[in-house]
C-alpha cells in the first residue's frame, strides 16, 4: 500500500496522463507542440532580471493547508502578480490535490503572450512536456524525488521540446544527482514531499552546494521579505512563493509588500 504523498500523486498522475493520451495521441500532441508558440529562454530571462526575482504562484488548494482560494480567477490573479513586479508566474496544473488545470495555464498565456510562465505539475511522462508546450509554458518542474533514475532522461527530453527544466531537490543526494544529470536551474524545496513538512533550514543547508554555473531557486514556506533577503544573501537567485500570496484577498498587494520590503 502506498502511503506517502509523492507515491499517491504519482499514481494519480499516471492515470491522468493515460486518460489524456486516450483523447489526444502522442503523434497529435507532438504535432500541436511543434505548431505552438516557441518558448522563451526562462533561465536567461531570470539571469537578466534584477533581484529580488519572485516566481509568483497561481494556487487554489494545497494538500497541507487545504483550500486556499478555490474561487480564484487565474487571469485576475496573474494580472495582480504581473503588475506587482513578479519575475514570472508559476501555474499549478495538478487537479487532484491542487485544484489546477492545464486550461489555467493556457488562459494566462493568452492574456500574457510574452511573460515567463512555469508549469508546475508532477511530471512522470514525456507526454506532459508536449502538453506544457501546447498550453504555452516556458519552463516545467521536474522533481528529482519523483523521477529518480529517469531524471537525466526527462531533463534531456524537456530541453528537446524547447522548455527550460527547473529541477527540484530536497536533499544533498538529490542535489548532486541533479547536477550530475546536467541541471542548471535547481529549485530547493523546503517541503518534504513524502511527509509534506516544511523546514526553511533545507535551503540554507543546500545553498552551500551552489556553483558558479548554477542558478538556484528557493521554494516552499516563504512568507516574508526578511526570509527572501536572508536567502538571497546566502546565495539564492530567485524565490518561488505560492500559498502565502494567494491566501489573502489581494495577492498582488501581498507580493508588492514583500518586494517593497526586500532590500
Amino acid at each position: 500500500m502506498k502511503t506517502s504523498f509523492l507515491e499517491k500523486i504519482e499514481d494519480l498522475t499516471v492515470e491522468r496522463v493515460r486518460q489524456a493520451r486516450s483523447k489526444i495521441s502522442d503523434s497529435e500532441i507532438q504535432l500541436r507542440a511543434r505548431q505552438a508558440r516557441h518558448p522563451m529562454d526562462f533561465l536567461e530571462r531570470l539571469k537578466s532580471r534584477a533581484s529580488p526575482r519572485v516566481i509568483a504562484e497561481v494556487k487554489r488548494h494545497s494538500p497541507s493547508l487545504g483550500a486556499i482560494a478555490m474561487d480564484l480567477n487565474p487571469i485576475e490573479v496573474a494580472r495582480e502578480f504581473v503588475a506587482a513586479g513578479a519575475f514570472a508566474l508559476s501555474v499549478l496544473t495538478e487537479p487532484h490535490y491542487f485544484a489546477g488545470s492545464i486550461e489555467d495555464l493556457a488562459v494566462i498565456r493568452g492574456e500574457f503572450p510574452d511573460f515567463p510562465i512555469l508549469m508546475k505539475d508532477f511530471v512522470v511522462d514525456p507526454y506532459q512536456l508536449y502538453l506544457a508546450r501546447v498550453a504555452g509554458a516556458d519552463a516545467i518542474l521536474l522533481i528529482a524525488a519523483l523521477l529518480g533514475k529517469r531524471l537525466g532522461e526527462l531533463i534531456a527530453q524537456t530541453q528537446a521540446v524547447g522548455l527550460t527544466p527547473l529541477v527540484e531537490v530536497h536533499t544533498s543526494q538529490e542535489f548532486d544527482e541533479a547536477v550530475g544529470c546536467g541541471a542548471k536551474l535547481i529549485g530547493v524545496n523546503n517541503r518534504n514531499l513524502h511527509t509534506l513538512e516544511v523546514d526553511l533550514t533545507t535551503s540554507f543547508s543546500l545553498v552551500a552546494k551552489h556553483q558558479p554555473d548554477l542558478t538556484l531557486i528557493a521554494e516552499s514556506g516563504l512568507k516574508t521579505a526578511d526570509e527572501i533577503h536572508k536567502l538571497g544573501k546566502a546565495g539564492f537567485d530567485g524565490f518561488l512563493i505560492g500559498s502565502s500570496l494567494t491566501q489573502g484577498k489581494r495577492p498582488g498587494a501581498s507580493l508588492r509588500e514583500i518586494l517593497r520590503a526586500a532590500p
